[in-house]
């Protein structure tokens, strides 16, 4: 039947400690991935890693299908060249990230399940993650594990996104300094107000964009 179908059996120990464990876990295993500061493995790495086997696309394919990581920037007609590992990511949120001065304006919003017991999916936000990584300059933006957040500089504001632990929440919030140069106290208040809306209508239809292709069937409401 495996032969009629194409389909190759593989044992769990050998997936687990031959492949998937020299990604996830590198500190237990002698010859294993080196992953960059920003969570990526390239299939260059892979194939220092995976030269016995010379099918370092396959073990790319496999992370990729499994959803232990994210495909980065590609055409579709183009094969996986590098992958986002979430895990390898820092939990906590870096402290440059939230530095707001004290003239600040902030806005923000929250995208959260209708349904208690929905979730979004595991690949959901780190498909937003690396949207976000391959539009803008690798610099700008700022990886954790459940988070990033960028300056969105056509607006004159920064973002910050978050998922909740439990993948039922996203967050998101824009903060812009007052136009200081501005007489006018309203009219300041205005501008950072106005920065603000923009950048936030911006992200969110990056959200819906994103939740639409990798969670279609989970219903939400925008708080």
């Amino acid at each position: 039947w495996l032969k009629q179908s194409k389909q190759v059996a593989l044992k769990p120990q050998f997936l687990h400690r031959r492949v998937i464990g020299r990604v996830l876990a590198p500190s237990t295993f002698s010859v294993s991935v080196r992953k960059s500061a920003d969570g990526k493995v390239t299939k260059d790495e892979l194939s220092r890693v995976y030269k016995s086997t010379r099918e370092s696309q396959l073990v790319l394919d496999t992370v990729v299908g499994l959803g232990i990581g994210v495909p980065t920037a590609q055409t579709e007609n183009e094969q996986c060249k590098a992958v986002l590992l979430p895990s390898a990511l820092d939990t906590s949120v870096p402290a440059s990230t939230w530095q707001l001065p004290a003239d600040s304006v902030v806005q923000g919003r929250r995208i959260l399940c209708k349904d208690k017991a929905d979730a979004f999916t595991t690949g959901f936000f780190p498909r937003m993650m690396v949207q976000v990584y391959d539009e803008l300059p690798p610099d700008s933006v700022t990886l954790w594990k459940n988070g990033f957040g960028f300056a969105d500089t056509d607006n004159g504001a920064r973002i910050m996104v978050q998922q909740s632990d439990s993948r039922h929440a996203v967050d998101v919030w824009a903060w812009a300094a007052e136009c200081a140069e501005r007489a006018n106290t309203t009219e300041r208040a205005t501008s950072g107000r106005t920065a603000c809306a923009h950048a936030l209508t911006k992200i969110m239809a990056l959200v819906t964009s994103v939740q639409g292709k990798s969670c279609p069937g989970i219903a939400v409401r925008h708080l």
